[in-house]
């Protein structure tokens, strides 16, 4: 995959930005997710949000990112 984004043959410039950045965004979701329910407890301990608010969104970002991650591997 990063030797396709590399080399891109018969790409033009504009497409292989859009496919950088997609890819940026890719990785950086990946990297960020898996700490949102840590930061959801933080957030809740500190009074800051409720706890089943802070519980719903740790379950449904924290999916979200096995659900990509599952995909991702798939391929």
């Amino acid at each position: 995959m990063l030797g396709r984004l590399l080399r891109a043959e018969g790409q033009s410039r504009a497409s292989k930005t859009v496919e950088a950045f997609g890819w940026l965004i890719l990785f950086a979701s990946m990297l960020d997710r898996p700490l949102v329910p840590l930061a959801m407890a933080i957030l809740w301990y500190l009074n800051i949000i409720p706890g089943p608010l802070a519980l719903i969104f740790s379950i449904q970002d924290f999916g979200s990112f096995l659900w990509t991650l599952k995909t991702w591997q798939a391929e």
